[in-house]
């Protein structure tokens, strides 16, 4: 689970209640322009901070305010020339649009992310790999089934080689073709789909 939708769980034990997520809010706006001010708009923590607070718009059931945060901070990076930041915080994007049923929207934003991938890390580092993996389940919620099996198979096999790789993103994509042939069964059954998502099931 992601660290800062944990945060919001555990907040919701502890003290439920939108009061509480509002205070939570008024405090990481204030982290957000604390970070930027201290460490400058190109450092890994402005991005952080920015994606805890979009978590925290998403408890609340703000859809639009999600969406534009990310989309003011992504051109914010953009326009500084920070394509670190810039690809992080439009992986964030993507993978919320897809939660957001936007798998078009999502799409487009993550291909975006693994250009700037491409222009600011090794060829050979797993993150791009793990890029590919998120716009195979793009292509998946669109029923872009071979799409996404070629995407997601290429993405599995370079993760599987990448020593610096963490087991998670492994297994995140493992999840992903699981998910994906269960999907193509349902919509094209009979044709062996239940047997690869079998397959794949038992890796993890």
């Amino acid at each position: 689970m992601n660290p800062f939708a944990a945060a919001l769980i555990m907040l919701a034990i502890v003290q439920p209640g939108e009061s509480r997520l509002k205070e939570d809010e008024r405090v990481r706006r204030g982290e957000l322009a604390r970070v930027r001010k201290a460490r400058g708009e190109g450092d890994a923590a402005v991005a952080d901070a920015v994606i805890g607070l979009a978590w925290n718009l998403e408890a609340q059931g703000r859809t639009r305010a999600v969406e534009d945060l990310y989309r003011l901070e992504i051109d914010v990076s953009r326009k500084g020339a920070d394509k670190s930041n810039t690809r992080v915080l439009s992986l964030a994007f993507a993978e919320w649009l897809l939660r957001m049923r936007r798998p078009a929207a999502a799409e487009l934003i993550a291909r975006g992310a693994l250009d700037l991938g491409r222009q600011s890390l090794g060829a050979e580092d797993w993150r791009l790999s793990d890029n590919r993996s998120l716009i195979g389940e793009t292509l998946r919620a669109q029923k872009k089934f071979s799409s996404a099996e070629s995407l997601l198979i290429e993405a599995h096999k370079e993760l599987s080689a990448a020593v610096a790789a963490p087991p998670e993103a492994r297994k995140k994509t493992i999840r992903r073709l699981v998910d994906l042939y269960e999907a193509w069964e349902r919509v094209s059954p009979g044709k062996g789909k239940m047997a690869e998502a079998a397959r794949w099931k038992a890796l993890l």
